[in-house]
């Protein structure tokens, strides 16, 4: 099962318009929003967000932007545990179109031995692997206005956290609480990793 009405749309709303729209509806397909953010001192980069639908049956249109993004922010409702439990069905479907790739290229690696030919192919695609980007991923707890109605206990937060390697913010779109944090940390930890490998390509000045 895929969710809807978790808070996404309101999430971006209020990050861009640092305003909450009550009247948000659901997610229809895609939108597209973009925002400068000052990364470091002298350094501003432009998000493009893509806010995709929840519902399963517009997983064919969202699909497409998982291979080629550069972050995710995974959203779950904290007044209802369903959505949380659901986000494996999320981690399960992104990674058919992310891990597969970073898997093909750590394969062709192992298969390529022996002679000076293909050694100089492995080192190439040792070379590509450190090149390859894995996409920031975030995981974002909404409502947390609704202190009263949370259900998600902390202790399966965490799991979930050390599982997929990310970090976790809990947010409000209606007090505003959390929501730039998760924009920013996903600002500044893309344009980190961006420079670590682009310092790794040959000619970087």
């Amino acid at each position: 099962r895929f969710d809807k009405g978790v808070g996404k749309t309101s999430l971006i709303y209020r990050y861009i318009n640092n305003e909450f729209n009550e009247k948000n509806d659901t997610s229809i397909g895609l939108d597209f929003q973009e925002k400068p953010v000052k990364v470091t001192p002298k350094k501003k980069i432009t998000l493009m967000i893509w806010d995709t639908a929840g519902s399963e049956k517009f997983r064919s249109i969202a699909h497409s932007f998982f291979t080629n993004c550069d972050g995710i922010i995974l959203c779950y409702d904290t007044t209802d545990k369903k959505t949380f439990e659901n986000l494996n069905g999320w981690i399960n479907y992104i990674n058919e179109y992310i891990e597969i790739k970073i898997d093909t290229s750590n394969e062709n690696i192992k298969n390529n031995e022996g002679e000076d030919e293909e050694e100089n192919e492995v080192e190439e695609l040792e070379w590509a692997k450190e090149e390859q980007f894995k996409p920031v991923v975030v995981l974002a707890g909404t409502k947390i206005d609704l202190e009263d109605n949370k259900c998600v206990f902390n202790e399966d937060i965490k799991n979930l956290t050390k599982i997929i390697k990310c970090e976790y913010f809990e947010t409000s779109a209606k007090s505003g609480v959390g929501v730039e944090d998760v924009f920013l940390y996903m600002a500044k930890d893309l344009f980190e990793k961006k420079i670590a490998i682009a310092k790794k390509r040959k000619g970087f000045k």
